[in-house]
């Protein structure tokens, strides 16, 4: 079952973030005078990422289940409190989309897109690493 679940949530943890990108990118074509059709980025963002989410954290619990690590804590209990910071800025990115941009939010969007990629490469720093 590790072996099957494994690289599935490695997929699915990527697949989140890069939608991620793909939407602040977005945002910060929007806030530059592109057109875009908001209605499509909401759906996308309400069907796409929230059903990553939900399925990154049900093969996440199950991996932790399965290694034990859910009872040992420490690096465990570090990733998740980086993957709620990374999930509160997931709905950020979808607020967003409810009202215009404008080009003074462009400052904004380019710090959650580095945010978003910093907090990615910590996950993947304690997930290969395992530091305590």
């Amino acid at each position: 079952m590790y072996d099957l679940m494994l690289p599935l949530h490695i997929v699915l943890i990527s697949l989140m973030l890069l939608l991620l990108n793909v939407e602040t990118t977005a945002q910060v074509m929007a806030s530059s005078g592109v057109p875009m059709n908001t209605r499509f980025w909401r759906r996308l963002h309400m069907m796409g990422y929230h059903t990553l989410m939900v399925a990154v954290v049900a093969t996440g619990i199950l991996l932790a289940m399965e290694t034990g690590d859910l009872k040992k804590g420490g690096w465990l209990h570090t990733k998740l409190g980086v993957f709620l910071v990374l999930l509160a800025l997931g709905s950020m990115v979808g607020r967003r989309w409810k009202r215009p941009m404008t080009p003074k939010d462009k400052p904004m969007l380019f710090l959650m897109d580095v945010a978003v990629v910093m907090l990615s490469l910590a996950l993947v720093y304690l997930a290969m690493n395992k530091p305590f």
